[in-house]
């Protein structure tokens, strides 16, 4: 059996087993739409699930808020309710009043030509907002340098 090996962009996606309960809220603990276009954190309930942190009570207090063990993973509800990440909370970037996801402006530098590899990260720009800064490697063309600067 070979296994193909899967693109950058290509989306990650699970199907929801029939005992798990899983759900993508906003900051505010409402869910979110499943409307393929409106992200949340995915929050999960089932019974094999660790009930918290050993001798860490505040920890396993904020992994279990409002009932639902909390992934640090945001996604999106797809039709057929496919579930897909598309980033983790500690990833997102904000930047001109935005969250901007790390993994789509990877994916944006990725496809650019003679680019092979993408990172991007958080970084303080010089007048102390916040931004994103980007590592690649191959030979990134204007049109990348561009598109990390916006």
């Amino acid at each position: 059996m070979t296994r193909r090996k899967r693109s950058i962009s290509e989306p990650k996606r699970a199907s929801l087993h029939h005992s798990s309960n899983i759900r993508l809220l906003d900051r505010d603990l409402n869910e979110v739409p499943h409307d393929e276009q409106t992200p949340g954190e995915v929050v999960v309930r089932a019974p094999w699930l660790t009930q918290g942190y050993v001798d860490d009570a505040e920890a396993s207090e904020q992994l279990w808020a409002g009932g639902y063990l909390h992934t640090n993973d945001i996604g999106v509800i797809e039709p057929g309710g496919y579930l897909r990440i598309v980033d983790r909370i500690k990833d997102v970037i904000k930047t001109g009043g935005e969250w901007v996801s790390s993994l789509q402006i990877e994916d944006l530098i990725a496809q650019c030509k003679g680019v092979s590899e993408a990172a991007v990260i958080a970084s303080r720009t010089t007048n102390g907002a916040n931004g994103p800064l980007r590592s690649s490697s191959g030979t990134p063309s204007q049109a990348t340098i561009s598109a990390t600067r916006r």
